[in-house]
């Protein structure tokens, strides 16, 4: 198998299972909201909702931000932050700005440490 099938599946596994069970945990509880009648339920949705949505940003963002990138302007390795988890990116680059050369480059991900956590 090629490195980029190996580095896409990695990827893909870490980034999906959160995406998931927060979707089956929102289908759920949906559910409940459908068979059985609450009190303000309208609100008691809306707030139900509002958390999923932030879990599943925080839950995605714990396991991205492990994930090294290294620049092609100056070849640092560096992790990203929250907000540069929205940045335009492909399977295997993402656009972000350096913190040690301020250039905004296609970082590519780090293969080799990705390696030795496996």
């Amino acid at each position: 198998m090629s490195k980029f099938w190996d580095k896409f599946s990695f990827y893909n596994r870490l980034t999906f299972k959160p995406i998931i069970i927060w979707s089956v945990l929102f289908f759920i509880i949906g559910l409940i909201f459908e068979f059985y009648e609450f009190p303000n339920q309208n609100f008691c949705f809306l707030v139900i909702t509002i958390v999923s949505i932030t879990m599943l940003f925080v839950s995605v963002y714990n396991k991205i931000k492990h994930i090294p990138y290294v620049c092609k302007n100056c070849s640092h390795k560096f992790y990203i932050k929250f907000h540069q988890m929205f940045a335009i990116n492909s399977v295997l680059q993402s656009r972000l700005k350096c913190p040690f050369c301020n250039r905004v480059t296609w970082a590519d991900i780090y293969i080799e440490e990705i390696d030795e956590k496996n």
